[in-house]
């Protein structure tokens, strides 16, 4: 059976498709066109030869694109062949999915000399596999005529994997690049909110103050604040929006910027009582056009930096906790709703002289979930257990044995924090805000 016959019984033919055949230098037209008329029963002319894919290297962008539309590729190679440029055709043939034929031309010129037939079999085991199909010019036309057809089958759906990939790897770095965005302006977002944070915790008279900041994520949906008012006032605020990320966070800084505890006017300034800025505050949140604003629960006052009395209010926020040296923690009980659901929201505010030593710590409630959390899964006790119970305990705990500094006291609770089952998979925000009168 000639080459034509077996094309012919396999239902392939070259004519109606793109195929390169490519030769070194070194193996010589005449030989070349021998082989690929003897293969094909067709001139070269008839399948678009490219003579110079081996010795073209970088390939220019004309044969690269006859590659790309290649159905395959017969490379035909000599003993004098360069390795390196061999490998570096394989190699983009392979990238571009096209199926290959390379046939050492002068195989039997060499088949006597020692160790020759070794040396193409070592090389040639080499190159093979994923595409590639090596053989010699001592294999009968019509077995090469049959590799050459089942590569020509293997054609299209090559192409089609190769597209695939071709999609697969624009959509991964389409996605990267998303990811790799979003990163960044997450990253952007968190710097934003964290300059609105105090940079050092503010020491004024007898009073000190500390705070444990960790975000769930990039951003955070709580918020705290301590600032000067004037040389004998301070003023203090935690807040936590509904939700978590970016939303979340938008709507704390919104929450830090609008709530106001001292009023500036041509006449000079006053002091804003806890209870008004949080009603004034509430009312912006209703009315403000944003579904970031729609709840959030607070707790802010005012503390006199001289006598160490603050004056308080909540609204839909954990009570605080008294922390007094030798005592059991107690719950400093303050009422009122959420902010952002009712219009006419009244509040009701509380005055208290912190003792020597005695501390006021505020937090959110994705600290007490953190307690809860963590004694269920270590304990096996109940879920239900109160959460504000584990949150006094753990405190005393903090402060009991770290009492020289507020600092410390706060440390040791975010170290406490590490330590827990699910530290590192936590369902929420975890901030608190501390004062303590030091004399």
């Amino acid at each position: 059976m000639d080459a034509l016959r077996t094309h012919a019984a396999l239902g392939l033919s070259t004519k109606n498709l793109s195929v390169i055949f490519a030769c070194c230098p070194s193996v010589g037209d005449d030989r070349a066109r021998g082989f690929v008329e003897a293969l094909t029963h067709e001139t070269p002319a008839g399948v678009s030869p490219v003579w110079c894919l081996l010795s073209d290297l970088p390939v220019r962008s004309d044969t690269r694109q006859r590659i790309d539309n290649a159905a395959a590729a017969v490379l035909m190679i000599s003993s004098r062949t360069d390795r390196g440029e061999l490998f570096r055709a394989v190699a983009m043939l392979r990238e571009s999915a096209r199926a290959t034929l390379i046939v050492r031309l002068d195989s039997v010129a060499q088949s006597n000399a020692e160790g020759a037939e070794e040396a193409d079999t070592s090389a040639f085991a080499r190159l093979a596999g994923d595409g590639v199909v090596c053989v010699t010019d001592r294999s009968p036309i019509a077995m090469l005529a049959g590799i050459f057809s089942g590569l020509l089958a293997l054609s299209e759906p090559m192409k089609r994997m190769n597209v695939e990939i071709e999609l697969a790897t624009r959509a991964q770095h389409s996605a990267k690049a998303w990811i790799r965005r979003v990163d960044d302006e997450l990253h952007t977002a968190a710097k934003m909110q964290r300059d609105l944070l105090p940079t050092t915790m503010p020491h004024q008279g007898i009073v000190t103050s500390a705070a444990v900041f960790r975000p769930l994520w990039h951003v955070s949906g709580d918020v705290y604040r301590v600032w000067r008012l004037d040389e004998h006032h301070l003023g203090f605020m935690l807040a936590d929006a509904m939700g978590h990320g970016v939303r979340a966070a938008m709507a704390t800084m919104i929450l830090a910027h609008e709530l106001i505890l001292k009023h500036v006017s041509e006449e000079g300034y006053r002091l804003v009582e806890p209870r008004e800025a949080l009603m004034r505050l509430n009312r912006q949140m209703i009315e403000h056009p944003s579904e970031a604003m729609r709840l959030a629960s607070a707790v802010c006052g005012v503390i006199d930096a001289r006598s160490a009395t603050l004056t308080i209010a909540a609204a839909g926020h954990p009570h605080p906790m008294l922390l007094t040296p030798g005592k059991s923690a107690e719950t400093f009980e303050l009422d009122g709703p959420v902010l952002g659901v009712f219009d006419e929201a009244e509040f009701v505010q509380r005055t208290i002289a912190l003792k020597p030593r005695q501390s006021l710590v505020m937090y959110t409630d994705g600290a007490e979930d953190a307690l809860a959390h963590a004694t269920e899964h270590s304990s096996g006790m109940s879920p239900h257990v109160d959460k504000a119970v584990l949150m006094a305990r753990a405190l005393e705990r903090c402060f009991t044995s770290h009492s020289d500094t507020l600092h410390d006291a706060l440390h040791e609770f975010n170290e406490m924090l590490d330590s827990m089952p699910g530290s590192l998979h936590r369902a929420d925000d975890v901030t608190l805000l501390a004062l303590r009168r030091e004399a």
